[in-house]
């Protein structure tokens, strides 16, 4: 590992979002980062930023430790590592590096996207718009169509509720609204809320675990960002993507690829703030009533049983 890989891996294992420190979240602390390499934590890669966490990158590497109990440290993509929940796929480059990495549901950000599998071990991707991207562009060998058949698909944030359980609550009330980051300032955003104080807004950089529980007690969630809308499939909440704004990076692709692993494929588009804002209450009730993920429990229960499978991979494939 060069000095500045070094230097990376040590600041993205100390350095903490304020949410988790002093908790006991499961991320390897400090002190066990020596014994990194001898399987004593899972070398993990999500997008961290400190500074500015955001909920779905955050959430594989809080599900792991839930699920299993073993702890999970930041890897870098060029080291051996396991790649969970975030549209990062496209960074991969396996022109680069001779590591090995265990790609357990994450996607593409964009249809243009390309990952460049080489070493990698593609276990489940997010959704077939992914899956096949990487069968037209990788550098594999896709001749074998029951390959491709074996590829699983789903995002792990969809096992969210197995990590995080909690019980509904039988008449839930709260309309709940989660703005993607770069939406969190929205004006339209602001004048939905005055005029309907009932909304209850809450920033992605939030402890994820308290999302979590407050998303399980909803009546509906409302969000321009994917992951709250995973989530809330996951408990059985109500969701509907909203569009704030053209700044969500991605567009519509990650929520196409997302929706596309289902029996019954939901509408796709976002409703847009003029249609929510004239007639939020009959427009909620709408969603509510007609709210369906066909095949969402076969989904999660797959997932779920990967799970050991994919820590065995990675943890079978040296440093």
């Amino acid at each position: 590992m060069s000095f500045r890989s070094q230097l990376q891996f040590i600041a993205q294992n100390t350095r903490r979002p304020s949410w988790e420190r002093g908790s006991s979240s499961g991320f390897a602390k400090p002190s066990r980062l020596l014994n990194a390499g001898r399987g004593k934590s899972v070398p993990l890669f999500w997008a961290r930023n400190p500074r500015e966490t955001n909920f779905g990158d955050e959430l594989t590497a809080l599900i792991i430790p839930a699920l299993t109990g073993l702890p999970v440290h930041w890897s870098p993509l060029n080291r051996r590592c396991l790649i969970g929940a975030g549209s990062v796929l496209g960074w991969l480059d396996g022109g680069t590096t001779q590591a090995s990495r265990v790609i357990w549901g994450a996607g593409l950000m964009v249809e243009e996207s390309t990952a460049l599998l080489h070493n990698d071990l593609l276990l489940r991707v997010r959704g077939k718009l992914t899956l096949e991207r990487i069968a037209e562009k990788s550098s594999r060998h896709f001749s074998s169509s029951s390959w491709l058949d074996s590829v699983g698909l789903g995002d792990p944030g969809l096992i969210t509720s197995l990590a995080f359980p909690h019980k509904r609550p039988e008449c839930p009330s709260t309309i709940l609204f989660i703005p993607h980051y770069v939406d969190r300032y929205s004006q339209d955003l602001q004048q939905l809320v005055y005029a309907n104080p009932d909304i209850k807004v809450l920033d992605v950089a939030e402890d994820p675990r308290i999302l979590c529980a407050e998303i399980s007690q909803a009546r509906i969630v409302l969000s321009s960002a994917l992951h709250p809308l995973i989530v809330a499939d996951s408990y059985g909440v109500p969701n509907v993507r909203v569009k704030l704004s053209d700044r969500v990076g991605g567009g519509d692709f990650k929520f196409r690829d997302y929706y596309s692993v289902f029996d019954s494929p939901p509408v796709t588009h976002a409703i847009d703030m003029h249609t929510l804002s004239s007639s939020l209450g009959s427009q909620l009730t709408e969603i509510v009533d007609q709210y369906e993920r066909r095949g969402i429990t076969l989904i999660m229960t797959r997932l779920s049983d990967s799970l050991p499978d994919a820590l065995r991979l990675v943890g079978s494939l040296g440093h």
